[in-house]
């Protein structure tokens, strides 16, 4: 289980490729829903303590596949996020340092969600 960073700066669980944002936060646990449960109708839940450090249970099962190259993906765009912060290098530059060692699988998820964004 691994922490990351949203597009919009809040928390994400990514998990055995899946990953989940917060639902609802309760007095003793956080409720995490499937981040794919607008567009493809996901149903899986995950249930945690307040630190997130322990998984307390899973609910319902994911109803696609699990897909490691787009969680390399959002840590490779949280990392280009971060250098264009701090340095005043081109958008190019920065892209290329931060993909220079990114395997094959991850480097295409990168631009399938370009694409996606832009079209």
């Amino acid at each position: 289980m691994e922490l990351i960073k949203s597009n919009k700066g809040n928390h994400k669980i990514a998990l055995n490729g899946y990953t989940f944002t917060i639902k609802k936060i309760c007095q003793r646990i956080i409720r995490w829903k499937c981040s794919e449960k607008s567009s493809m109708k996901c149903t899986a839940m995950l249930i945690t303590n307040l630190k997130v450090k322990k998984i307390i249970r899973f609910e319902e099962e994911h109803c696609h596949g699990a897909s490691k190259g787009a969680i390399g993906a959002m840590k490779i765009k949280q990392t280009i996020k971060e250098c264009s912060l701090q340095t005043c290098n081109n958008p190019g530059q920065i892209f290329a340092r931060s993909v220079q060692n990114i395997p094959k699988e991850i480097l295409i998820t990168i631009r399938r969600f370009n694409k996606k964004k832009y079209s």
